[in-house]
């Protein structure tokens, strides 16, 4: 399952991704990412073979694969030269947070409430990433 989300994560950054920006734009890749992400992630509880596991895998592996470089860049583009490596730093320790917290709170979640849930609370959380872009973006397009 890893060999092949790597093989996908390779296949879509090393090759589809700029496409990908032309054809949608940053903002609107983090948010298919994020909803891609949010649905593969919550398929993998209900998979009860191996086919449903290995869509759900591709699913999520392919919102996570747009996702990251589109948010890095979208980012990279929204500040300034003076403030670039502030930025690009803070936006480094976030994610470095979310990979230190995030199994932290999964581990919560599987104790407390059940192995599902670290699945569920995952794609939960990519839906409000998802609600979150989907304004920011519309913040953006608005010309006021």
């Amino acid at each position: 399952m890893f060999a092949l989300a790597g093989l996908l994560s390779a296949f879509i950054q090393g090759g589809l991704i700029g496409r990908l920006v032309r054809r949608f734009g940053e903002a609107r890749l983090i948010i298919q990412g994020a909803l891609a992400l949010a649905v593969g992630i919550a398929m993998i509880p209900f998979s009860t073979n191996l086919v449903m596991l290995v869509i759900a895998m591709s699913i999520a592996g392919y919102g996570f694969s747009v996702t990251s470089p589109a948010l890095n860049s979208l980012i990279s583009l929204q500040a300034g030269d003076d403030e670039m490596g502030t930025i690009m730093g803070v936006t480094r320790s976030a994610s470095t947070m979310a990979r230190f917290t995030g199994p932290a709170w999964a581990g919560l979640l599987f104790g407390v409430l059940g192995r599902d849930w670290p699945y569920l609370g995952g794609a939960l959380i990519m839906v409000i990433v998802v609600i979150l872009g989907a304004k920011t973006l519309e913040t953006l397009s608005d010309p006021k």
